[in-house]
């Protein structure tokens, strides 16, 4: 199931694309101020490229010195109008971007769902062509039987509501396929069919076999799961151990589909709101971070350390129900994991200091159980 780490892993993904689109859409603005002083290769009129390549240094400059707060130069009213708006442009750009990545990261979490109602889903496919294989075979011995397709389990499992993006309906041939390649002749399989009669154990146990060692170990299966979800080789498990608790939850009478989490309302919250302060705090906790590392050149830290950087700041700012430490702890294990060999050691002497820092300065406030309110 999800829980805070991998959430705050998605978060810091989401971030560094963010990232990566804002400088895509600097250098975007930056190419406007660029064509403009470029020679017109299609002009008919005389242009002189000496000139044009002044202006263009000019401009550049002075590009430069009004996106970081700094005097411009005087320049005239074309080039200044053209610049402003280059970096207005820019703004609106990112502003945009900022939306559309935070819709689609919690689109892609939330289909995490979807993928696992498919794997449920594909369980009871194969039933029902267990049920097509029997009524095809006269000699129940060679373990064409109906042990599968009346499975308790999977009886209860046909009742549940999954979801519309579950249904592998359109797909009987791939369905078929799988079956026959990957079920009708798994000896762990033809063992239970060929049972006179089963237990409910024992039908738990197939299914949980059937989802385990054949759906989650099949790399025709796991491929086809790539190619319908871009952070599958992270999501697996997590689709995996949501699937497997359902099975080993069930009862004889009854079987609930789980959510992502155990508090999903509370965490999902929790993971909009630390991308959403995050990015509108940036350049904040860009400065805080630059001055608190005067022994590192900032500009050389990598990118995902500012960023796991910046998500521990907002954590341990915003959240004041959870404890410095848990926060700075979370985010060197993510480091350690993600970021570079160095990144652990740098992350948690900056966050240590920032802590001590903003606690003194009123920052940080923890309130609680088992938290001291700073006031």
């Amino acid at each position: 199931m999800l829980n805070r780490r991998t959430l705050r892993i998605k978060v810091m993904q989401n971030m560094y694309a963010y990232r990566l689109c804002k400088k895509a859409n600097k250098a975007l603005s930056q190419g406007i101020i660029t064509e403009k002083y470029s020679p017109d290769l299609n002009s008919m009129e005389v242009q002189d490229p000496v000139a044009l390549k002044e202006s263009q240094i000019i401009a550049l400059n002075s590009y430069d010195a009004l996106f970081n707060n700094q005097p411009t130069p005087s320049i005239e009213d074309e080039m200044s109008n053209l610049i402003k708006d280059s970096i207005k442009g820019y703004h609106e750009a990112n502003k945009n971007d900022f939306r559309r990545i935070k819709m689609q990261m919690i689109d892609d979490v939330e289909k995490i769902l979807d993928k696992y109602h498919m794997i449920l889903s594909l369980v009871l496919e194969w039933a029902f062509r267990s049920k097509m294989d029997s009524e095809k075979k006269v000699d129940v011995s060679d373990g064409y039987s109906l042990n599968f397709y009346n499975n308790r389990v999977i009886v209860l499992l046909g009742k549940l509501n999954l979801s519309k993006h579950s249904s592998w309906e359109g797909q009987p041939t791939l369905v078929k396929t799988y079956y026959k390649d990957l079920v009708r002749n798994n000896e762990r399989f033809n063992e239970y069919q060929k049972l006179s009669e089963t237990t409910f154990e024992q039908d738990q146990k197939i299914v949980e076999y059937v989802i385990k060692s054949i759906i989650f170990k099949s790399n025709s299966l796991q491929s086809y799961f790539e190619e319908l979800d871009l952070n599958w080789e992270e999501n697996r498990e997590i689709v995996k151990s949501l699937a497997r608790k359902t099975i080993k939850n069930a009862t004889e009478k009854e079987i609930n589909l789980l959510n992502l989490s155990y508090s999903w309302d509370e965490d999902k919250e929790f993971f909009i709101d630390l991308y959403q302060k995050t990015g509108d705090h940036d350049e904040e906790f860009e400065k805080l971070i630059s001055e608190r590392s005067l022994n590192w050149d900032i500009e050389r830290v990598a990118s995902t350390d500012k960023i796991i950087l910046k998500l521990a700041l907002s954590e341990m700012i915003n959240f004041p129900s959870i404890p410095v430490k848990v926060s700075i702890n979370e985010y060197i294990e993510i480091a350690k994991q993600y970021s570079t060999p160095k990144s652990r050691n740098f992350i948690n002497g900056i966050l240590d200091v920032l802590a001590e820092d903003l606690k003194k300065e009123g920052k940080i406030r923890k309130s609680g159980r088992g938290l001291i309110d700073n006031k």
